[in-house]
């Protein structure tokens, strides 16, 4: 019987040697290789030219990151815990538009549109003391979390185990449809603008838009031209910006949140004669209408417009906004870049 004890403790000493032998003799990680559909619907469409992922820890603190050219994949190793995973097309630094802050936490880390470097006339409409920013580049970004198991950690390291997770970058940016009709549109050179109260930013690992604010400068040649039913003759004309932004503060999605004065629309028309300006402003604020689930603006404006005045063209170069309409049999609407 004695034997027998021996023996048996003998093999348990021996498993638990053997276990040690497997248990690691350094900081042990498993492997995950992180392959990006950047083409996925919501997102980019077309692969970029380089991706960025960072890593945190369970306190949302970064521990690994990387720039890289292969946009396919990336691998990355981390110890057992709950990890969070930030991935987004390009580096911060190709951005001219924004700027990337607090990336050191995953809860905090935003970009911010930075300042439009802009010529200013002396009758501009927008005051000097009012900045206007850049339109934001189109950002992809997938936040993941992710849990790594011991059991993981032990087939990176006994099995040489690699991990597969497919991610989806989103795109965080909202598209804004302005239209905006105008009486005499065959008066028009050019014309600007801005709109004011867009979101100054967005969250990466919520996508949700800062609560502070900016005003966005608008450039447009697009007229829109409709007409009704089945006859022929021209009814409406609009002008049409369609910018890129970060939407309204999420405080002002719902219109009840909203304030007179919220968001106002400016513009600025030079005329075809090259020196008469117009100027138009408007409180659009519960005009806009706001798609959160496809990230989509509009702002539509058939009341109180801009009625522009008759001038003679300057000249040839100064014809303003001669377009016709092409290819229009069945009514509807027809977008005329000009």
């Amino acid at each position: 019987m004695r034997k027998i004890a021996a023996y048996i403790c003998t093999i348990l000493m021996l498993a638990a040697c053997l276990d040690k032998k497997i248990t690691y003799t350094e900081s042990p990680q498993a492997k995950i290789m992180l392959h990006p559909n950047w083409e996925c619907e919501g997102g980019l469409h077309s692969k970029p030219s380089g991706m960025s992922v960072i890593l945190y820890n369970k306190e949302a603190q970064p521990e690994f990151s990387d720039v890289d050219n292969n946009v396919d994949s990336i691998l990355i190793t981390s110890q057992q815990g709950t990890k969070h995973i930030l991935l987004f097309n390009q580096s911060p630094s190709e951005f001219g538009s924004m700027h990337f802050n607090d990336m050191n936490c995953f809860d905090k880390a935003c970009v911010v549109l930075q300042k439009l470097k802009l010529r200013r006339r002396a009758n501009d409409l927008w005051e000097e003391n009012t900045p206007l920013m850049n339109e934001p580049e189109p950002l992809a970004v997938s936040a993941d979390t992710i849990t790594i198991t011991k059991d993981m950690v032990r087939e990176s390291f006994v099995n040489n185990k690699t991990y597969k997770v497919d991610v989806c970058p989103q795109l965080i940016n909202y598209k804004f449809d302005i239209y905006v009709k105008i009486q005499g549109f065959e008066n028009i050179r050019s014309v600007e603008g801005s709109i004011s109260g867009l979101a100054e930013g967005c969250y990466l690992s919520s996508g949700e838009p800062l609560h502070t604010t900016i005003s966005q400068y608008l450039k447009s040649n697009n007229l829109v031209r409709t007409r009704q039913g089945d006859n022929s003759e021209i009814v409406n004309n609009y002008i049409h910006f369609n910018i890129n932004c970060f939407g309204l503060p999420t405080q002002k999605i719902k219109k009840e949140n909203r304030k007179e004065h919220d968001n106002i629309l400016k513009l600025h028309f030079l005329l075809r004669d090259g020196k008469t300006v117009f100027d138009y402003s408007k409180d659009v604020t519960m005009l806009i209408e706001e798609n959160t689930t496809n990230r989509y603006l509009k702002l539509k404006i058939d009341k109180d417009i801009p009625n522009l005045p008759n001038v003679s063209p300057g000249g040839e170069t100064e014809s303003g906004f001669d377009a016709e309409v092409l290819n229009w049999e069945y009514g509807g609407e027809v977008e005329i870049t000009v």
